[in-house]
């Protein structure tokens, strides 16, 4: 590893690594290394060494900053979209914040747009934000539904939030244990 460019390497103990606080610089070292083919296990060798002394924030921002490394290319959405919406599962208040979001954008929409579609009508915005929650938790009490007649779009905009809530739900609890089993 790029030893000059490490912040401080404080001492050594049956191969242990233990890298001063400043993870930042050494995130930054290992980016900047000419030979991009050791990125990956000059990452995997810090996050499993800050793992093994119990340094688990930092355990994180090294994964983090694998993960940005990784997904620089555009091809990778769906990392991106990993990032965007929890930190690739590091942070459960960003993914509760996306959850939040996306209730809210869709009960919105249903109210601004669909509200016409739901049987009975949405006479306001906290029938279409109950419509959406319901929804995005895959609940579904039959209270509030698509019509019958001319609901099509309601249907398929529903599914997809239905989708979407299962899949925050999930990433969630997969935080949530990681941080839990640490």
């Amino acid at each position: 590893m790029l030893i000059e460019h490490l912040c401080g390497l404080i001492s050594a103990s049956l191969g242990q690594m233990y890298i001063s606080a400043n993870v930042k610089k050494v995130i930054q070292a290992i980016n900047n290394h000419e030979d991009s083919s050791m990125n990956y296990t000059q990452f995997r060798t810090l996050k499993v060494n800050y793992h093994n002394i119990g340094l688990y924030e930092e355990e994180d921002k090294v994964y983090r900053a694998y993960m940005k490394y990784f997904t620089r290319k555009w091809y990778r959405l769906p990392l991106k979209l990993f990032q965007i919406f929890g930190s690739f599962g590091t942070r459960p208040s960003t993914i509760i914040l996306a959850m939040l979001v996306t209730w809210g954008g869709y009960g919105l929409y249903f109210w601004l747009k669909l509200k016409d579609q739901l049987d009975p009508i949405a006479t306001s915005i906290w029938d279409a934000l109950y419509y959406s929650g319901i929804t995005f938790l895959t609940i579904g009490y039959g209270d509030i539904s698509p019509a019958l007649e001319g609901s099509m779009q309601l249907r398929f905009v529903s599914v997809f939030e239905g989708f979407i809530g299962l899949f925050l739900m999930s990433y969630l609890t997969v935080a949530v244990v990681r941080k839990l089993l640490r």
